[in-house]
């Protein structure tokens, strides 16, 4: 999606010397901390969060339904004006032309904060690990092994046992179970 976006020059200009940013924020992170939250987001006085860094670029929120809603609304204020106050800063108002992309496993218009759920114009639904053909499945295990051997400088190889116990599972936590599954299985050797 970001790749896409810079070949396309929706995000970034025609020239520039340097990528535009990608960020991305973990919301599990900040489940039970919403004025760290709101700290990271939106900066403090300075206003130099999240928004100013991604200015121009993409700001991605993985597991946006484990954000609170008190969270999800300084998002949907942004979404409203493009604009941004500091954390407990009424005086200066700060703009940022920064993209905003979500990812959940749930039901957006059933988790999310309900004005910011109707703000989300495109919802691409993508398949779940057990929805995805025993192809698909076995080349994203293959590319997350290799990702996992240049990470730690070493080629890794799996037992064919081991490989296929890994496909057939059934993984509560989707794709990322299975990356979080080979890490900690090469991790182990």
């Amino acid at each position: 999606m970001y790749e896409y976006a810079v070949n396309e020059r929706v995000i970034g200009t025609a020239g520039a010397a340097s990528l535009p940013p990608y960020i991305t924020v973990d919301c599990s992170e900040y489940a039970q901390n919403e004025e760290k939250f709101a700290i990271s987001l939106c900066g403090s006085e300075d206003g130099k969060g999240w928004l100013a860094k991604a200015n121009g670029g993409i700001l991605f929120f993985d597991e946006i339904d484990r954000l609170p809603f008190s969270g999800q609304e300084l998002i949907y204020s942004y979404l409203i004006s493009g604009q941004y106050k500091g954390y407990h800063d009424d005086e200066h108002v700060f703009e940022s032309n920064a993209r905003l992309v979500f990812s959940t496993t749930k039901v957006p218009a059933e988790t999310l904060y309900k004005p910011l759920a109707r703000m989300i114009p495109i919802v691409i639904p993508v398949p779940t690990l057990h929805e995805r053909t025993a192809d698909e499945k076995e080349e994203m295990l293959v590319s997350f092994l290799k990702a996992e051997g240049r990470r730690m400088g070493v080629d890794v190889s799996i037992s064919q046992n081991a490989f296929h116990c890994m496909l057939e599972f059934s993984y509560e936590n989707n794709i990322d179970e299975l990356k979080t599954c080979v890490t900690s299985s090469c991790a182990g050797a």
